[in-house]
Parts: structure tokens; sequence; C-alpha cells
């Protein structure tokens, strides 16, 4: 499987996002809007080091490409489907790191998204996605 998408490659071509992400959690005055920071500042050593020992909560999905669709309100964007075994199908955005690997979303391949959840300061979780592989056709 080859990783399309990582969230700390994505992060590292955006560093205005981390900063505006932690800006928003450390802002007091908008005690709805932001994360929590529960597992520390989005994108800091200490918030990675929770990632990556497992402390925030994580889902894989994985299955089979079924489909391949164009999203947004002018058919900008592409998304895809995966057919998982024993469970409900799992639709996402096709993202990838480098803007040639968006061809790699093709029916018939196989994928693995793998998903976290952070909890905003509203107390509501949000789901992220942190890794994106795509394999061969039939793997």
């Amino acid at each position: 499987m080859k990783t399309v998408y990582d969230l700390k490659t994505a992060l590292a071509d955006d560093p205005a996002r981390v900063e505006a992400t932690q800006k928003l959690t450390l802002d007091a005055t908008r005690p709805l809007m932001g994360l929590a920071g529960s597992y520390g500042l989005f994108g800091s050593a200490e918030w990675w080091e929770s990632l990556n020992s497992g402390k925030i909560p994580t889902k894989i999905y994985e299955g089979v490409i079924e489909s391949v669709q164009f999203e947004g309100m002018n058919n900008e964007g592409r998304s895809f489907t995966l057919v998982q075994a024993d469970t409900e199908p799992y639709t996402y955005s096709c993202v990838a790191n480098q803007k040639n690997n968006l061809r790699i979303y093709e029916v018939g391949r196989k994928a693995r998204v793998i998903v976290f959840s952070e909890r905003k300061k509203n107390g509501d979780a949000l789901d992220m996605v942190w890794k994106v592989e795509i394999g061969g056709m039939g793997e």
C-alpha cells in the first residue's frame, strides 16, 4: 500500500493551518469554537506523541474502492467510496500530498483510511483523516 496522504506532511506544507487551529483552541473568548486541546495543541510535539502512542482514538476504514465520483457544488472535487467487509461503506474526498497521486484513486484498488477523533470545545467529536493508503488492484 502506498501512502498518498499523511497529515504530518500536509501540516508541514501548511503551517498557517496549525497556527490558526492552535489560536482558536487557546481563544477563551470563543468557548464553542475550536478543539478542546485534550491531547495537547493540534500539531505540537505533545499532540503528535498522543496520536502516535494511541492516546487519541483512531479508527481504520479499509476495503476496496467501489466508486469515484465528483463532489462539490460545481463538481470541482472528487470523492471515493470504500466497500468494507461486514460494515457500512465509507466515503471521503480524494486527497493526496502530491497532486499526481490523485490519479491512484481507481475503482477496484484496495484502500485504507486512518481517522482520529478529537473533542471540540463544545464537547462534540470531530473526526479527521490522519493517513490514506492505496494499494493495487485486487490486493
